[in-house]
């Protein structure tokens, strides 16, 4: 199975573990008439019986007519390029290692002979029943790995060998000896490319659940159950006609990986309650939007690079996250603290305080061992001194539903007097039945998420009432949530026309104007939008009303959401201030090929008290703060291209990363992120190419995203990718 290939190379130790050769066991297969072992525990079968024995022939190198090998000829099998029901099943025989229940630490080599390399050749696959992708590859140009990293090269019509040495979450790669990549897989122990050490559960070679294999030939294999280091490898070599031979070799192992992430240091914290919050003595108070970080417990660096960064730079006096904070990933309760605590740390340790509501995404690990979905979560992130928000009302639809008053400078502070309502809502995850709705299917291009319910609008009236009761006057809302209104499409299009977003020619830079009469006062951006749109407004299938019921009660002056990564837009539509806010996070979808990064930023409101009590419509100011422009982060796609002079980007505590500094100034070209699983699935059924039917040429295109030929994307395609949020 693939994932999206994650960001950060793990630094490992240079000192080597020297054990004795019988420390781990060596299963050799010298392929001579048959599949037994020629040393070791393990024992090779074909899947299916005669299904895989019927796509196989014994020989030698000689007697198919193939090169000898180095040390001359050799026994070899012939394979044909497997189905998903064919494949050699292998069973280690040998204790779980590398700290988890399954096989963590191990290396396969592979001695190979390929007439042909013209397309991918699944060569490890660790499902037992073959019904996902395979997890390990020859690409069509002879370079070999996964999830879109890729390295070296295999010469067609030439024997190699080919040898991994996995260690939980890192891959390192070889060839004839030489290592030619490393890799850090997403996940931890047990994880992805652990192999089960049962009978019943067999690691399949030479296989893939969608035919990508090739015919070829093979002379070796050979499974060492620990992880090799380079030089005992680069002692064992290239392919050669007796296999793998350990003797006479020191074994050395590479140490283990940190395959756990300690949690940051909390520095400091909101000593004393932070409320209630109050204005500055010179009528200002900043509030600064994080939205859409959407990362684990493994958080991209320049994540909290970017928040620090920003904090210090802008210096808020509150800090919102406006949902989407964390995502998928994390497979224990532990991780999702972890999530948490890279986030809320640098908050925390500056002392200030924050809000926070939530997202689809925040809960995308909830089941199974993880039982801190949003009600849990919300009670962790109450247990910092600095968060303000209350307990949630279990009577209210959502899990984060809350407002807070902010009050003037004086002292002692005069309660009866609020300049301020910062209030949060939590808009949901998805419709409540992403299929049909009222006997109707939702339209799924854009409209599967959740919406702002009754009761929650229901519960702001009222409350925005009992303050003018209490009060004496309507005070000055700004309120945050995730998913988008109507609203926010309704105000672009009055200014940009419609569709939109398609192609570029919905880019603020060159707006589609729409036909307005020649009294129009102003015919051109009527809304003072600032800012771009380079993807759907994606709201709920339903407008709920909450903008309409703001309205009337005339106390809301601005409305900010992200949840669509790549809008950064903001204008006022009918005296309330709609914003979006982009993704502050390195770890999520952004813009493509070059420009991934260069929307990730965060939004900041400078409320003026000075023009509250004037009465101004709009008593504030909005702006994006950019992550390369305004705070110099490196914003290219890949952090390993991030480089100044061999310093090190410290990411999350006990995570250190390879060489890499993040500033602007240094960076290099690269390429570009590939998309995830689940993305890869919303392209099955989509016009991938663009020429406005369904074909094979689709299926292809879907084929090239998948493996990181082509990841340029039709305009189209690459809308249907950034849906799935």
């Amino acid at each position: 199975m693939r994932l999206h290939h994650r960001l950060l190379v793990a630094v490992l130790g240079t000192a080597l573990t020297t054990l004795a050769a019988d420390a781990a066991e060596l299963s050799r297969f010298d392929f001579d008439g048959g599949l037994a072992a020629d040393a070791g525990l393990g024992t090779l079968s074909y899947l299916n019986g005669t299904t895989t024995s019927d796509a196989v022939t014994f020989g030698t190198a000689s007697a198919f007519s193939l090169p000898g090998l180095p040390d001359g000829d050799a026994a070899v099998m012939q394979f044909q390029a497997f189905a998903p029901e064919q494949a050699l099943a292998f069973l280690p025989n040998v204790p779980a290692n590398g700290g988890g229940s399954y096989i963590n630490r191990y290396t396969i080599f592979w001695d190979t002979y390929f007439p042909t390399i013209d397309g991918f050749m699944g060569l490890v696959q660790t499902s037992p029943d073959n019904t996902n992708d395979a997890d390990f590859f020859i690409r069509g140009d002879g370079a070999i790995g996964i999830s879109g990293t890729y390295h070296g090269n295999l010469t067609q019509g030439e024997w190699h060998r080919i040898a991994m040495v996995w260690d939980g979450v890192n891959l390192r790669k070889y060839i004839d000896g030489a290592q030619v990549g490393t890799q850090d897989l997403l996940g931890d122990v047990d994880g992805r490319w652990a192999i089960y050490p049962n009978a019943d559960n067999p690691t399949l070679f030479l296989t893939d659940e969608d035919n990508e294999t090739l015919p070829g030939y093979i002379s070796g294999l050979s499974f060492y159950d620990d992880a090799l280091a380079a030089s005992t490898i680069a002692q064992i070599g290239g392919p050669s006609a007796g296999g793998v031979d350990l003797t006479g070799i020191t074994i050395e192992l590479e140490p283990p990986a940190s395959t756990g992430v300690e949690r940051p240091e909390f520095t400091g914290t909101c000593t004393e309650n932070p409320q209630p919050l109050q204005f500055n003595a010179d009528g200002s108070f900043r509030i600064m939007q994080f939205a859409d970080i959407q990362d684990d417990h493994r958080i991209e660096p320049r994540s909290v690079e970017l928040m620090e960064a920003a904090l210090d730079t802008y210096a808020p006096d509150l800090v919102v996250f406006s949902g989407d904070n964390i995502t998928g990933g994390p497979t224990s309760n532990a991780d999702v603290r972890l999530a948490i605590d890279h986030i809320v740390a640098p908050i925390e340790n500056r002392g200030i305080p924050f809000f926070i509501t939530f997202g689809n995404h925040d809960e995308d690990s909830c089941g199974g061992d993880v039982t801190l979905c949003e009600p849990e979560q919300l009670e962790y992130y109450r247990s910092f001194g600095c968060n303000i928000n209350p307990a949630d009302d279990p009577d209210l639809h959502g899990d984060a539903d809350a407002v807070v008053l902010v009050f003037g400078p004086d002292q002692p502070v005069n309660r009866r007097d609020p300049k301020a309502a910062v209030w949060v809502l939590d808009s949901g995850r998805y419709a409540p039945n992403p299929d049909e709705v009222g006997g109707q299917r939702i339209n799924g291009y854009s409209n599967s998420w959740d919406y702002i319910r009754q009761e929650q609008i229901a519960w702001y009236r009222n409350t925005s009432e009992r303050f003018e009761r209490v009060f004496g006057k309507k005070v000055p809302g700004w309120m945050f949530f995730h998913i988008p209104l109507f609203e926010f499409d309704m105000m672009w299009s009055d200014d940009f026309g419609l569709p939109g977003p398609a192609e570029d020619q919905d880019a603020i830079a060159n707006p589609v104007r729409p036909p307005v009469s020649g009294g129009d006062p102003d015919p051109f951006n009527r809304h003072g939008i600032a800012g771009e749109r380079n993807e759907c407004v994606c709201t709920g299938p339903f407008n709920s009303g909450l903008f309409s019921a703001a309205r009337e009660r005339g106390d809301i002056v601005s409305m900010s959401v992200g949840h669509d990564h790549v809008n950064n837009y903001s204008g006022n539509q009918h005296g309330i201030q709609l914003s979006y806010a982009a993704s502050a996070g390195f770890g999520t979808y952004g813009l493509s090929g070059a420009e991934t990064h260069r929307m990730r930023g965060v939004r900041i409101f400078d409320l003026d008290l000075a023009r509250i009590e004037d009465g101004e419509r709009l008593p504030f100011d909005t702006y994006m703060v950019l992550a390369g422009t305004d705070l110099d982060i490196c914003l290219e796609p890949n952090i390993l291209d991030c480089q100044n002079g061999g310093s090190v980007l410290a990411g999350p505590a006990g995570f250190a990363t390879a060489a890499v500094s993040t500033s602007a100034s240094a960076a290099k070209a690269s390429g570009d992120d590939l998309p995830t699983e689940k993305e890869l699935r919303a392209l099955e059924h989509v016009d991938c190419d663009g020429d406005g039917v369904l074909t094979e040429a689709d299926r292809a295109c879907l084929f090239e995203v998948k493996h990181g030929v082509n990841v340029s994307l039709t305009p189209r395609a690459r809308e249907i990718l950034s849906r799935q949020r």
